[in-house]
């Protein structure tokens, strides 16, 4: 069985890779969030999650929860910004598809195959738009459930019922 964190860059386009969910990562930060009052096992851990989140990624003094869940907004964040980019992307590529076929009938050949080749690039862009959209959706649901299990034995509630709907 191949782990998540290998799945999302095999199954990932090239461009959408850095803006995938930073799966690796926050399972790191799981053991560093949920152990805080325990040494950290490796410095490297603690390392690779600072150099995603920050110096503040530690937030010592605050619960667990609310310290992964800065992380998951933050992550959510950066995987929104490209998500709304890529929309943009596809709705100037409709425009531009519209303008085409807004003209005045009869079109000629080379007007229906430009028309042609901006629908084609536009189903490109929704079909990748939802791949990346399953994608991270899937990331963010395993890594909440995965936290919440380390958590289960704290006697403290579900964070993935608090984030994912």
């Amino acid at each position: 069985m191949v782990k998540f964190g290998k799945q999302i860059k095999r199954l990932a386009d090239a461009n959408q890779l850095d803006h995938c969910v930073a799966y690796d990562v926050l399972k790191k930060a799981i053991n560093l969030v949920v152990g805080a009052d325990k040494e950290p096992e490796g410095q490297a851990d603690l390392q690779a999650v600072k150099d995603i989140f920050g110096p503040s990624a530690g937030g010592a003094g605050r619960p667990p929860d609310s310290r992964f869940h800065s992380l998951l907004q933050h992550e959510l964040a950066k995987v929104n910004t490209f998500a709304s980019l890529e929309v943009r992307t596809l709705i100037d590529c409709m425009r531009d598809a519209h303008a085409i076929a807004a003209k005045p009938a009869p079109l000629p050949e080379e007007t229906l195959l430009a028309l042609e080749r901006r629908l084609d690039t536009a189903a490109e862009k929704l079909i990748s738009i939802e791949h990346f959209r399953r994608l991270n959706f899937t990331g963010f649901r395993k890594i909440v459930k995965k936290f919440d299990k380390q958590r289960a034995g704290s006697g403290v509630g579900s964070l993935g019922s608090w984030f994912l709907p």
